[in-house]
């Protein structure tokens, strides 16, 4: 099956390349995942304020022959309140941090 439908959380984001991201998304039916998102640095992206860190995403993936690539994104949940508050945001930060350093992929 090439195509998915996973909700999961982003733990990170790294700028590759002029408009491209590689995401890290931790989800439930899959566990940590690379994701390539495809132009989500342009002016014209819909996908790029749904992948915000800490946001509660769903997301359309394909798998290709490499990593998956991000087809669409829909943000659940933002935690606005959690990002309201500087010492809330560290912590979650942290536990990102966390979770990205001692989850292997794909676990």
């Amino acid at each position: 099956m090439r195509n998915l439908k996973v909700d999961g959380i982003i733990l990170k984001r790294k700028n590759v390349g002029e408009a491209d991201r590689i995401l890290t998304v931790f989800t439930k039916q899959f566990g940590k995942l690379s994701i390539k998102a495809a132009g989500v640095r342009k002016i014209a992206s819909r996908r790029a304020s749904h992948i915000e860190l800490l946001n509660l995403v769903q997301m359309g993936l394909y798998k290709g022959q490499g990593m998956h690539v991000l087809t669409e994104a829909v943000s659940t949940e933002s935690f606005s309140s959690i990002k309201a508050d500087l010492t809330k945001v560290g912590f979650a930060y942290h536990i990102c941090e966390l979770v990205d350093g001692l989850c292997p992929e794909g676990q």
